[in-house]
């Protein structure tokens, strides 16, 4: 070890003697034996059956230590019995896909061979039982992991703080994140485990300084990289290494004679990040064939041009500050902390903004069937650390009686996370879309938006840009989407549905039973639809207007809708011989959509009867067409259907069937 490393190491030890009180490891032992066995006490805490991504996950296990092959079909159907069709799927080479890594039960695996050697000790009456005593086996695994993430998060914050308050951010980034539900509840599944790679590779760098030699450098190639073996987009986590080397590195530039010997500690870094990857590599080739990855087969868009930053932290949907508000509060620390370690909150800023593009960029932001923004578990100890940081600069704001007051608002924050995790396990919310907050506490969940007081200011943000007034409102039509197949605005049209603007009336029912409708009254109608994803594969869109007029039109006159989507015409709609009934597809393209939110308008226009063919035909221009009148309020659109589609229609004899029993009656 060199001079340097020396006296980094003493003065790091000295200052963790002097800081550490007896109570707190014991405090930490006791919240750790809850966290440990708590599920295992209260019956239904904790279910032996697994689904979604904890199927693929395990499946890993059952692959390698019961087959020892790589063939996932009858492992995906053991585990999950009603699992899709779509999900078996044989590719090329032979093998049902696996997207999902291999650090998580790479980690497991002790865990998995314990409760192996348990079954042969004691036997078992079938496999089901075996598979219980397995999966327990795995979720307790996961919540030793959690237990050590927590302890390390502990010992990295208090490398900055006083150790009283560094316990009191680490708890609170525990029980006021998601980390709470993925590390102690849903524990088949990588967050937990990747939370606990991410605070070792942290704590060594920060233990070893940057001044590391060869060895130490290995080790911190294998810590890096068992962090993206657990979740590929951890891989930011070596923005850390970058923060903390380039004032090195830069020193080296201007010393060139010390340079070989700075570039061969990172090569030997590299060379042993690789190697450990090199199974992951390995085992993929075999599964999707030689030079294809899982995005070769339908594994997660990302979509980097188009980002959706502001529903990533403020949306109703899973933002991480509208459910976890304590992660505001870590990045205000943070951003506090620049005065006092300027060095490792730079890198800690840099690594949550590196992941918040990451998970922004996903098409599926919201992480799908999750509790809050479950993907940024892995950075639980920036939490802990910026969470400290604000406590301690709060505190000495407030001076006076600063700690109590300190204490009591972040166990508030800790307690409404906790108490959101068990609406969210009892399914009480729902698990994909975006629940009531406002009305959580009072637990009258019957409104489906919120945009106070946690999503501020996104909720101002986003109200602007979409040209709402209410935020709520603002907030629900950015969590809302279109999904893949159908996106039907008819039939299903709610009273609170506030994505038809401009023009629109509230639905109204037409009586006995049948489905709402929408009156457009003025000249243009506006309708905001958020979508979700874009399949490049099914470039054909189809959306099928279902209306009529409903005021009295002259003879010769003829009602004719102008469809345009994001500014481009699409096609005019022209009324049928009975001169009331609009119906018809109108096909559009992949790049007439944008990915989040699409402008549809509905322009009502009135022609002349004689000109029928002319405005049905494809690339007219209305406005080309001094025929054609605005609608200046005179007539109103009744809207009874739009319904989107990701295929080209192929049979539309239904709406033609109901277009002429309408102009019969």
């Amino acid at each position: 070890m060199s001079r340097d490393e020396t006296n980094h190491e003493s003065e790091r030890e000295a200052v963790l003697t002097n800081s550490v009180q007896p109570w707190q490891p014991i405090l930490l032992a006791l919240v750790s034996m809850w966290v440990l066995f708590y599920p295992l006490l209260e019956r239904g805490a904790e279910e032996t059956e697994i689904q979604g991504d904890s199927v693929k996950y395990f499946a890993w296990l059952q692959t390698v230590f019961e087959d020892g092959d790589l063939q996932f079909a009858d492992d995906f159907a053991e585990l999950n019995p009603g699992i899709s069709e779509f999900h078996l799927r044989i590719l090329p080479s032979g093998h049902t896909p696996n997207y999902f890594t291999i650090g998580a039960p790479v980690l497991w695996s002790p865990f998995y061979l314990a409760g192996k050697a348990f079954v042969g000790l004691v036997g078992v009456p079938d496999r089901a039982a075996e598979l219980d005593i397995l999966i327990a086996a795995v979720r307790f695994g996961t919540r030793c992991y959690a237990v050590l993430a927590l302890f390390l998060m502990f010992f990295i914050t208090r490398r900055f703080f006083d150790s009283r308050i560094a316990l009191l951010g680490s708890l609170a980034a525990y029980f006021g994140t998601a980390f709470y539900l993925y590390g102690q509840f849903n524990t088949v599944n990588s967050h937990a485990a990747g939370a606990f790679c991410c605070a070792l590779f942290v704590y060594y760098c920060l233990r070893t300084g940057p001044d590391r030699g060869v060895r130490r450098w290995a080790i911190v190639g294998l810590l890096a990289g068992l962090v993206i073996l657990c979740r590929l987009q951890d891989c930011v986590l070596l923005l850390w290494l970058a923060v903390e080397q380039a004032p090195r590195l830069t020193a080296a530039l201007r010393r060139p004679s010390s340079l070989p010997r700075l570039l061969l500690r990172y090569l030997v870094a590299l060379v042993v990040l690789l190697l450990v990857l090199a199974s992951q590599i390995v085992a993929w080739t075999v599964i999707f064939g030689p030079f294809k990855s899982p995005l070769d087969y339908n594994a997660n868009q990302a979509f980097w041009t188009r980002p959706e930053l502001l529903n990533t932290l403020f949306s109703s949907r899973h933002g991480l500050f509208s459910w976890h508000p304590l992660t505001y509060l870590a990045i205000i620390g943070l951003v506090c902390m620049l005065f006092r370690h300027r060095k490792e909150a730079m890198a800690a800023l840099a690594v949550f903004l590196a992941l918040f593009f990451v998970n922004a960029a996903m098409a599926d932001w919201w992480g799908g069937h999750s509790f809050g923004m479950r993907r940024f578990v892995s950075l639980s100890f920036v939490f802990a650390i910026g969470i400290t940081a604000f406590a301690e600069a709060f505190a000495a704001l407030l001076k006076k009686r600063a700690e109590a007051a300190v204490l009591v608002g972040v166990l508030l924050l800790a307690w409404w996370n906790v108490d959101l995790a068990g609406l969210y396990l009892d399914d009480t919310i729902p698990h994909d879309n975006p629940p009531p907050m406002e009305a959580v506490a009072a637990r009258q969940l019957d409104n489906w938006f919120f945009g106070y007081p946690f999503a501020f200011p996104g909720n101002l943000i986003q109200s602007r840009l979409l040209g709402v007034e209410s935020y709520s409102e603002a907030d629900w039509l950015a969590s809302r989407y279109l999904f893949y197949r159908h996106g039907n605005l008819g039939g299903e049209i709610e009273p609170g549905f506030p994505s038809f603007r401009d023009g629109f009336s509230r639905p109204r029912g037409s009586g006995g039973g049948t489905a709402a409708y929408r009156l457009l009254g003025g000249p243009k109608g506006v309708v905001l639809l958020n979508r979700r994803h874009l399949l490049p594969e099914e470039p054909v869109r189809t959306l099928a207007i279902d209306a009529e007029v409903i005021s009295q039109l002259d003879g010769d006159e003829v009602p004719v809708i102008e469809v345009v989507i994001n500014g481009r015409q699409l096609k005019v709609l022209s009324g049928t011989r009975g001169l009331v009934y609009l119906w018809g597809p109108v096909f559009f393209r992949t790049s007439d959509w944008r990915l989040g939110m699409n402008k549809l308008e509905l322009n009502l226009l009135v022609g002349r009867r004689d000109r029928l063919e002319r405005y049905r035909s494809r690339g007219f221009d209305p406005s080309a067409d001094d025929s054609l009148v605005a609608n200046a309020g005179q007539y109103r659109l009744r809207i009874y259907l739009l319904k989107f589609y990701d295929r080209k229609i192929s049979n539309l004899e239904g709406y033609e069937t109901r277009s002429r029993r309408r102009q019969r009656n």
